[in-house]
C-alpha cells in the first residue's frame, strides 16, 4: 500500500466527518529510522487530529519482542492486546479434510500427534506461532512452492492446490479470537461513546481529551517491566466514561512538538502546514498524560520543572487531590 493511498483514505474519512478512525496497519520500519513525515499513518492521523477526529491504531504485528511497537505518534491512540501466559491457548476449530487421504513425500505422522490440531497458515510468522502452540501440522496456502523447507521448527507440512484450499476454508468457516486486530477497533468504538458522553456535558472533546480519558483511568496492576516498556495499562471503560480531569492538547501544541522533533525541516513540506512564528517544544513540553524526563547520571543531581494543564469533564464543583510518586529507573 502506497503512502498517498493511506493519506487519501484518511482524507476521505475526514470528508465524511466520522467520529473516530480505526486503522489496522503496522509497518515494519522501526520508528528510529522513520520520522513522522515519512510515515503515512502519522501524516494521515495528523490531518484527522486537525479536524478533531481521533485515530485509534494497532500497535503493530511484530510483537511481542522489544522495540516492536508501531504507531507511537502522540496524537494517536495506540492499542495492543494482552493475553496472560497462564491462559490456556487453543484453536477454535479442528481441521478435517472430508476423510480423504493425500499422498505425501514423507510419513512422519506418528501416534504422538494424534488428537492434536492442524492449522492453516499463510506465511512464516503464522507458522512460528503455530509451532510454539504445539500443533500437529501446518497446511500451507501461500505462494512458496517449497513448503517442506519452511523452517523455524520441524512441523509436518502439506501443500494444497487452490481448489482444495477453498474447500478447507469453506469447511472451517469464520472464527476469531480477540487479539491486536480486534483490540483497537474495540477501543475505537468505546472512544466514540466517550466522545458522546463528554459532548452531553456541553464540551467539545478533542482527540487528546478522549485519549487521556483512557490513559488516566486505566487499571495498572504491578508488573516487572522497564520504565521504557511501560504503557498506560489496561482499559477500564466504565471509569473512562467519567474521567474527571483530562490532559488536553491543541492542534498548535502538536505542531510545535513536530517542529521540535523535525531536524531536517521536512514537517511543513509533508504536512502542508506553515509553522512560521511557532516556538518548537520537546516531548516533555507536551501536555500529555505520561510524563518522563531522561537524565544522564553525569548530570546528577538534576532539577527540571514541567507544567501540566488539566481540563475538567465533570461538575464544576468537584474537588480533586493530586497524588504523585517518584519513579526512578536506572539504565545499565
Amino acid at each position: 500500500m502506497e503512502f498517498d493511498d493511506i493519506v487519501d483514505a484518511f482524507k476521505a474519512a475526514i470528508e465524511e466527518k466520522v467520529d473516530v478512525i480505526s486503522i489496522a496497519l503496522g509497518f515494519s520500519i522501526p520508528k528510529v529510522t522513520s520520522p513522522y513525515h515519512l510515515d503515512a499513518i502519522d501524516v494521515g492521523s495528523f490531518l484527522a487530529m486537525e479536524a478533531n477526529i481521533l485515530t485509534a491504531a494497532a500497535c503493530g504485528n511484530n510483537g511481542p519482542g522489544i522495540g516492536t511497537i508501531r504507531n507511537t505518534t502522540p496524537y494517536i491512540l495506540t492499542v495492543g492486546a494482552f493475553e496472560s501466559e497462564k491462559k490456556k491457548k487453543k484453536f477454535m476449530t479442528t481441521v478435517v479434510i472430508d476423510g480423504k487421504e493425500f499422498e505425501t513425500s514423507f510419513g512422519y505422522c506418528e501416534a504422538q500427534v494424534e488428537c492434536k490440531t492442524a492449522v492453516m497458515c499463510d506465511d512464516e510468522d503464522q507458522k512460528r506461532v503455530a509451532a510454539e502452540l504445539g500443533v500437529a501440522g501446518v497446511l500451507y496456502r501461500d505462494e512458496d512452492y517449497s513448503p517442506f523447507r519452511k523452517g523455524y521448527k520441524a512441523l509436518p507440512s502439506v501443500w494444497f492446490t487452490h481448489e482444495v484450499v477453498q474447500k478447507i476454508l469453506d469447511y472451517l468457516g469464520y472464527s476469531a479470537q480477540n487479539g491486536t486486530s480486534f483490540a483497537h477497533p474495540y477501543v475505537a468504538g468505546k472512544a466514540a461513546l466517550i466522545k458522546r458522553e463528554i459532548e452531553k456535558k456541553g464540551l467539545k472533546p478533542s482527540p487528546a481529551m478522549i485519549r487521556s480519558a483512557f490513559m488516566t483511568t486505566a487499571f495498572n496492576p504491578p508488573r516487572e517491566i522497564s520504565i521504557f516498556g511501560k504503557d498506560a495499562s489496561f482499559v477500564d471503560f466504565l471509569k473512562a466514561l467519567d474521567p474527571g480531569l483530562v490532559y488536553d492538547c491543541s492542534f498548535t501544541d502538536y505542531v510545535r512538538l513536530l517542529c521540535g522533533l523535525d531536524a531536517e525541516g521536512k514537517f511543513e513540506e509533508k504536512y502542508e502546514y506553515n509553522a512560521d512564528g511557532l516556538n518548537p517544544i520537546a516531548l516533555e513540553g507536551l501536555n500529555y498524560p505520561s510524563i518522563m524526563v531522561v537524565v544522564s547520571t553525569d548530570y546528577l543531581p538534576y532539577k527540571q520543572s514541567i507544567s501540566c494543564k488539566l481540563a475538567c469533564t465533570g461538575p464544576t464543583f468537584d474537588s480533586y487531590k493530586w497524588n504523585a510518586k517518584q519513579l526512578v529507573s536506572k539504565l545499565r
